[in-house]
């Protein structure tokens, strides 16, 4: 079961703060991305593509070294 604040938190930044569209190209970007993060950047995800967007990642995770 999903957090109900996460959700409303994606709805909010999905639908409002940014008003992601149809055909919006939108990068979710995490810096270093906490684990206790990762379940926000799911929803944005999940609310980027009901709203027609296309969603894209770019997660930079402190154990990974590139």
């Amino acid at each position: 079961m999903s957090d109900l604040r996460i959700s409303n938190l994606a709805k909010l930044l999905v639908h409002y703060s940014t008003k992601v569209q149809q055909g919006d190209k939108v990068l979710i970007w995490g810096f270093p991305l906490e684990p206790i993060a990762a379940p926000l950047v799911t929803e944005v995800f999940r609310e980027v593509l009901k709203a027609g967007g296309h969603p894209n990642y770019f997660i930079d995770l402190e154990d990974i070294m590139y």
